[in-house]
């Protein structure tokens, strides 16, 4: 597994777990983002095409809910 399918997999997963920790979907997501819920969609399947912003408040939101 290269260094970007490691990356995209982790994010992936922070993803998810922001998602799941806060019992959320992706519209409340949306809400959260500010995007539609498409955006979200796409940010979770295609990370590296996403607004930088999007994929840092994402690592925000992980952080947050893991209590760091």
């Amino acid at each position: 597994m290269t260094g970007t399918e490691r990356a995209k997999l982790d994010f992936q997963d922070r993803f998810d777990a922001v998602k799941s920790r806060n019992g959320w979907t992706n519209k409340d997501l949306a809400k959260v983002l500010k995007v539609s819920t498409v955006t979200v969609s796409r940010l979770r399947s295609t990370p590296f095409g996403a607004s930088g912003r999007n994929v840092m408040t994402i690592h925000a939101l992980y952080e947050e809910a893991m209590g760091r």
